[in-house]
């Protein structure tokens, strides 16, 4: 029999021979290997479920009908302060092109919409500046402006319909001509936002009208948006639908035009469906945005 002595030095050469600490270690690195990869896949799944942070709109391509209007004209500088291309569209007789020129001259981004009677047929993408002015309350017309700048521009990021003016007076036909603009508009452009990896689309209300009237305008609006929305769930979830109701929302009646154009670009950058949200979703939107940030970067720590 081997004394104790003798046991623990056999024992000690035993774990102190290389291949076995090699083994030991192996397992180790294998263990901490599973349990850092088991993390990593919590967060991504973690991850999967937050909100992503503001995205760039740097390089989006923007339209905006109605762009004239006192909203419109907002909407077009908040636009484009965001760095995107903001094409501008409006009746004949309008000074789209005034606007327009501006908007380029001072972020290089905007595309002027000249009028389209001219004698000479040019392409929208020949130049910056080349542009059409619409008549809004066609069809027809909006239909091949559509198809135009669709073929154009190879798609648009965010459409936002702006009721041009002048309103009527009677809400019956302020409701019937904003519905059926918003409509039209929508249907025109549409096919050339389905393949986008997101994109935006925006109803903007009458400003300049009754009560009533912005009531009954924010009901049909919201119909129309909800109704395409349900439609397009299942078929393309890159689309977003929203009504913006200056004149009917409560939260947006005490505003300036420049705070709900801002706000409007805010909940594209977000992808939300409303610019209306309280104080504990800000907070929780927030709160998430940090903690998908802080999961992207030691995911990449990681990674490196």
């Amino acid at each position: 029999m081997l004394s104790i002595r003798t046991e623990s030095v056999i024992s000690w050469s035993r774990s102190s021979n290389p291949s076995f600490l090699g083994w030991v270690y192996l397992n180790i690195e294998i263990l901490l290997g599973l349990g850092l990869s088991g993390f990593l896949v919590f967060l991504g799944i973690v991850k999967s479920f937050l909100p992503k942070p503001p995205r760039d709109l740097t390089g989006n391509i923007v339209l905006v009908t109605g762009a004239t209007t006192s909203l419109g004209r907002c909407l077009a500088e908040e636009f484009a302060s965001s760095g995107c291309s903001v094409y501008l569209v409006d009746g004949p007789g309008s000074n789209v092109e005034e606007l327009a020129e501006q908007l380029r001259e001072k972020h290089r981004g905007a595309r002027r919409l000249e009028p389209a009677h001219r004698k000479e047929e040019r392409r929208v993408s020949s130049s910056p500046a080349l542009g059409y002015v619409c008549d809004l309350s066609d069809r027809e017309k909006v239909r091949v402006l559509g198809k135009k700048l669709g073929r154009a521009l190879g798609g648009l990021d965010v459409l936002v319909t702006c009721t041009p003016g002048p309103i009527e007076t009677e809400s019956f036909h302020v409701l019937s001509r904003a519905l059926a603009f918003h409509y039209w508009t929508v249907l025109a452009f549409l096919p050339s936002m389905l393949h986008r990896e997101r994109a935006h689309v925006i109803g903007i209300t009458p400003t300049k009208c009754t009560m009533d009237a912005s009531i009954g305008s924010r009901a049909a609006v919201a119909g129309l948006m909800d109704s395409l929305a349900q439609q397009f769930n299942g078929q393309n979830n890159t689309l977003t639908f929203m009504t913006v109701a200056p004149n009917a929302e409560p939260s947006l009646m005490k505003q300036s035009e420049q705070v709900i154009a801002r706000k409007v670009v805010q909940a594209v950058q977000r992808n939300q469906s409303c610019l209306s949200i309280n104080w504990s979703s800000k907070l929780l939107y927030f709160l998430s945005c940090r903690l998908y940030s802080g999961i992207t970067t030691i995911s990449r720590w990681f990674d490196t």
